[in-house]
């Protein structure tokens, strides 16, 4: 349970901590002043995720909360980049080796494109090819890298796929209970027993009755145990949903333990492994409810199928426009289309689902369900990365 006096008082300790390792700045660099940003942060990411949760938990926050926490997290970002670029190597743990490296380099940023009207293809095409040239060589790399910041090999990975076939498939209805069909499922020690400490601990909320109109997972105390929210439909896609979280929340977990709230999940490896367990949930299906299995396939396919054609557009057209080679005719299909975001706003959107469920198929298609290697690619916490997934030819069954 999320109550407002909790998270005033971590976002009191949060602020308190801020101005501590303000005064510490001036001080030789030292672990100390990391040790000292890590608990900071472990406050802030309880006021985070108690705002997310307010809602669904009537709680009631004051309005400037949510001001108060950006302020301090603009601040502590400051922060640890003075750490990252003063403190010595050595004095940098293992586990943050990699956000020493990412946070010594400054971000980047796109300047805003002027708006470009949709109808006329051909002056669309000359004002986006003149924002592009304008662009730095950092800027332009990170367009290309899209919204999930992936390698060059990754991203022509995903460009060079075949479509993903989409099949119809009708609702398929369940009325067992999840619970003991997720433990028939993922009847490995690990798992069960995890499952099993969440259902001691009342975490998984599996209601008709959901004010959030979507299924979550979170882990309230950072390094704790997670909370899972499903609301029920009455169909298969429960029991998927309840699969997908689980992974969620086995990573979450698993990460939180053996890495550092400096150097959270990224969204490039968030869905791997949920959609791994989904891919095992299928897997179960196909033996004892093949009509199930098609249904919650389809699904999913169809929601990565639309994802990946878009993003391959995008980047087509950005691409295109990049090399000063944009054909008036590219253009003329986008707005015939839509629109959807416009190259230049903004790089080309990849959900980290529709990516996380092509990895994930990568991922099967090498070790099928070999929990072990799930459960390592977790425990890399901030090193988890997802490009050794790519190596091989990029095609890809999708069960």
């Amino acid at each position: 349970m999320i109550v407002a006096t909790q998270i005033s008082h971590d976002l009191t300790l949060t602020e308190q901590g801020v101005q501590c390792l303000s005064d510490m700045l001036g001080d030789d660099p030292s672990q100390a002043l990391l040790m000292q940003l890590e608990t900071v942060q472990q406050h802030a990411y309880a006021v985070g995720v108690g705002l997310s949760l307010a809602p669904y938990c009537d709680a009631q926050i004051a309005a400037d909360v949510p001001v108060r926490l950006a302020d301090a997290e603009s601040t502590l970002d400051l922060i640890g980049r003075h750490c990252a670029m003063t403190l010595s190597p050595d004095d940098i743990p293992d586990r943050l080796r990699r956000w020493q490296t990412l946070h010594q380099n400054a971000p980047v940023y796109l300047p805003a494109i002027p708006r470009i009207g949709l109808d006329d293809p051909t002056a669309y095409a000359a004002t986006l090819s003149t924002y592009l040239r304008d662009l730095s060589d950092g800027q332009k790399s990170a367009l290309v890298a899209g919204s999930l910041g992936l390698a060059p090999k990754v991203n022509a990975a995903l460009l060079a796929m075949p479509d993903i076939n989409v099949s119809d498939a009708d609702t398929v209805a369940l009325d067992a209970p999840l619970l003991p069909l997720i433990t028939q499922i993922f009847n490995m020690p690990a798992i069960m027993s995890f499952v099993a400490d969440m259902v001691a601990d009342d975490r998984i909320n599996l209601t008709t009755a959901s004010t959030a109109g979507f299924a979550f997972s979170i882990v309230p105390t950072y390094g704790g145990l997670p909370l899972i929210h499903v609301p029920l439909t009455g169909s298969y896609n429960d029991l998927i949903q309840l699969a997908h979280h689980i992974g969620h929340s086995y990573h979450q977990m698993t990460a939180q333990k053996h890495g550092t709230v400096l150097a959270p999940i990224t969204s490039d490896i968030d869905e791997i492994i949920p959609l791994s367990f989904e891919r095992h949930c299928h897997a179960f299906l196909c033996d004892v409810n093949p009509a199930a299995a098609a249904w919650v396939a389809a699904k999913r396919d169809a929601e990565v199928a639309v994802a990946l054609r878009d993003y391959r557009r995008d980047q087509h057209i950005l691409r295109a426009a990049l090399a000063d080679a944009l054909p008036a005719a590219l253009i003329a299909d986008f707005v015939a289309a839509g629109g959807g975001g416009l190259p230049g706003y903004r790089p080309p959107q990849l959900s980290s689902y529709a990516f996380g469920a092509i990895a994930s198929a990568h991922l099967w298609r090498a070790h099928g369900w070999d929990f072990d290697v799930l459960h390592n690619f977790a425990t890399q916490a901030d090193r988890a990365s997802p490009t050794p997934l790519f190596t091989d030819d990029p095609h890809t069954r999708h069960p």
